[in-house]
């Protein structure tokens, strides 16, 4: 059983969503933050001005996102693969950031696709002039790796789920038992190779189950971003 768990995630069976630092509230733009104690992540005073200079890492463009004091985004400006933005803000005004699929205002931003150093929101710090901005490197997040502590540590419980119903699903079919499923929608299929519960009748021992005999819904889902634990003020390289 360990092995196919550690099979399906080599494959992307992950959950489209994770717990981390900070928790987004609601897909794509207007969406909320929240840190580990749940608190609002949001602006507040304007006291402390600072100068920031963004790197972005990624292949493609990056929104760059203001948390206004309300916690709402508010969208700035673009950065292209590899180029730099100068912005001067204010230390206690957060920042988040997401990849976008083009270059223009009106391209699709992916949620949960941008990091620094780990993190989803910065803080920049205080006092840095424009001749020494805070650098801020934008990097793509890269993949919790799994094991056996690290199902119960950093993956999410939707993860547990989902790896609980792939196993019971791949043990029904070698036992030749049904495998119970939530009743899928009218236009669906009700017949496929990826849907098969049952082994043929001339089959008197359990044979061995693929991946393919599975719904592709069970085996499909997003990476699972390192995140650290703490909000901290940051943006070294």
């Amino acid at each position: 059983m360990l092995a196919l768990i550690k099979r399906l995630l080599c494959l992307g069976c992950l959950p489209r969503e994770y717990y981390s630092l900070v928790t987004e509230a609601g897909a794509g733009s207007g969406g909320v933050y929240f840190d580990v104690e749940g608190n609002l992540i949001k602006s507040r005073s304007s006291d402390h001005p600072t100068h920031v200079l963004f790197r972005n890492e990624l292949r493609q463009p990056v929104r760059i996102i203001w948390l206004d004091p309300d916690g709402k985004e508010v969208a700035y400006s673009i950065i292209q693969p590899k180029a730099y933005y100068r912005m001067n803000t204010f230390c206690t005004h957060p920042w988040t950031f997401r990849a976008c699929t083009g270059p223009e205002d009106g391209s699709t931003e992916i949620p949960n696709s941008v990091v620094v150093k780990h993190q989803q929101v910065i803080y920049p710090r205080a006092d840095h002039t424009y001749e020494k901005p805070m650098y801020v490197v934008l990097r793509a997040p890269e993949a919790a790796a799994w094991t056996p502590a690290a199902h119960l540590t950093t993956f999410p419980r939707a993860f547990h789920r989902q790896a609980k119903t792939v196993l019971l699903c791949h043990q029904h079919l070698r036992s030749g038992q049904k495998c119970q499923a939530p009743p899928l929608p009218k236009d669906t299929p009700q017949e496929g190779p990826g849907m098969l519960s049952t082994l043929p009748a001339d089959d008197h021992e359990p044979g061995p189950s693929l991946l393919g005999t599975l719904p592709l819904d069970l085996i499909q889902g997003r990476v699972i971003p390192v995140m650290q634990s703490g909000l901290e003020l940051h943006g070294m390289q």
